[in-house]
């Protein structure tokens, strides 16, 4: 890593902790991962690992996308709104390395708290139920920072397309009911358009069941479903591992390199 762009890391990751913000949101994450486990007991009385993985399979799905994108929805647009960015790319720092060391930043701060919230979150399941199979609660926590690295790509490479932070918050939050439902709506959308403005009937054709599984959510769905006990092979190719990695890899990458491209070419 070059100087410039770890300097841009560091600055990125220290800035909840000057600004102490990291606390309200680290107890978010303990709330959010701990207390369904410490309120429901994990799930079925004696149940090990499946419990602890339907719980946070819940969590991950709903909340950490939406955290994710709230955590990089404007570290690029909201400086260059009110002019702060010259500043931040006078040490000198390219806009490429500023976009990657923001990004990097706010994968590394994300991670941190996913791993504050999944070690609280174990320990209530350890407490109230018994301590849950270590290789599946290591893949689930494995399976959660990939979904938070890829929505914080997502994230980060949205704003670096954005001029102000206003434009940054209405696509981060279409982006993120885009995560949720809309993206399986698509193909529903175009079975509509294409028979003739009408609902379509009969079931969903294969090529929109797969690709409904081209979203990183349903991706994290699809690794994690693999990890519980009597998994069945999927139906689809786009539902196996290896495409779920590679959903989760170009939702990371593309919308990175489609911000640092629109980035470099804005007038600041």
């Amino acid at each position: 890593m070059s100087g410039r762009l770890r300097a841009v890391v560091e600055r990125d990751l220290r800035d909840p902790f000057r600004s102490r913000a990291v606390w309200p949101v680290l107890l978010l994450f303990v709330v959010f991962f701990g207390g369904p486990v410490a309120l429901t007991g994990g799930g079925r009385p004696g149940a090990q690992a499946p419990g602890l993985l339907n719980q946070m399979q819940i969590v991950v799905f709903l909340f950490l996308p939406l955290a994710a994108l709230q955590f990089g929805y404007d570290r690029v647009a909201g400086p260059r709104e009110t002019g702060e960015i010259r500043l931040l790319l006078a040490p000198p720092h390219s806009r490429r390395a500023f976009v990657l060391g923001t990004f990097l930043g706010r994968a590394a701060f994300t991670a941190l708290l996913v791993t504050v919230g999944y070690l609280v979150a174990t320990v209530a399941y350890a407490a109230v139920v018994g301590v849950p199979d270590p290789v599946r609660t290591v893949g689930g926590y494995l399976l959660a920072l990939a979904l938070g690295v890829a929505v914080t790509g997502l994230a980060v490479g949205l704003s670096a397309s954005m001029a102000t932070r206003g434009r940054a918050t209405v696509t981060a939050a279409a982006a993120y009911l885009t995560l949720l439902t809309f993206w399986e709506s698509i193909p529903t959308a175009v079975r509509f358009v294409g028979n003739g403005l009408r609902a379509p009937t009969g079931p969903q054709p294969e090529w929109a069941v797969a690709f409904a599984q081209t979203v990183p959510t349903r991706a994290y769905r699809n690794l994690a479903a693999n990890l519980l006990p009597n998994a069945a092979p999927p139906d689809i190719v786009t539902a196996g591992p290896p495409a779920a990695v590679l959903v989760l890899v170009a939702w990371t990458v593309v919308p990175l390199a489609v911000g640092i491209a629109r980035f470099e070419r804005a007038d600041l």
